[in-house]
């Protein structure tokens, strides 16, 4: 497997990860879910250009998963998230995690820990932000989460009324996961 940073012309596997293992074609969300509304490659490739964190696993020559993050100072300060974020005073300074998925067939192979641990490595802060589903109850990211040393620190309520955890992470970067 090799983590490396993600590029433009993995715009369109990304997409098909997100896909397949959308909340819509997943029929068992104990194996993790993504819910996103907007797919489009225009979206998926600015966050590539324009955030700090976009990177992918390549196994088997393919795509088999990807994680985009970035910076407090690269989001948008009027999204609704980021303007929770802001309210809750939690950090100063995080990157919070957009997305992190693993297509299907690669799941439960420690894919998504090695994804988080290049971003440990490589991020110029210690704290860092995620929200995963609550209902419906998104168990495998949750799992993974608090496995890599997340606190659950508070419930995000989006405008169409989904509720969301909100967990936080303050690494010492003195030590391996």
């Amino acid at each position: 497997m090799k983590i490396k940073k993600a590029e433009q012309k993995d715009v369109k596997d990304i997409i098909n990860i997100i896909k397949e293992v959308h909340i819509n074609n997943v029929e068992d969300k104990n194996n993790g879910f993504l819910s996103s509304d907007d797919l489009s490659e225009k979206t998926y490739s600015l966050m590539i250009e324009n955030y700090d964190y976009c990177y992918i696993c390549e196994e088997e020559n393919r795509v088999a998963g990807f994680l985009i993050a970035s910076s407090f100072n690269l989001m948008n300060k009027e999204s609704e998230i980021c303007s929770f974020l802001i309210n809750k005073n939690l950090f100063e300074d995080f990157i919070y995690i957009f997305q992190i998925g693993v297509a299907r067939d690669f799941q439960r192979k420690g894919i998504a820990t090695l994804l988080y641990n290049r971003l440990f490595e490589e991020a110029k802060t210690n704290n860092f932000m995620v929200i995963t589903s609550k209902d419906p109850f998104n168990n495998a990211s949750r799992e993974l989460h608090l496995k890599l040393g997340f606190k659950d620190v508070n419930t995000f309520m989006w405008s169409d009324n989904i509720e969301s955890y909100v967990y936080s992470l303050n690494l010492d970067k003195n030590k391996n996961i």
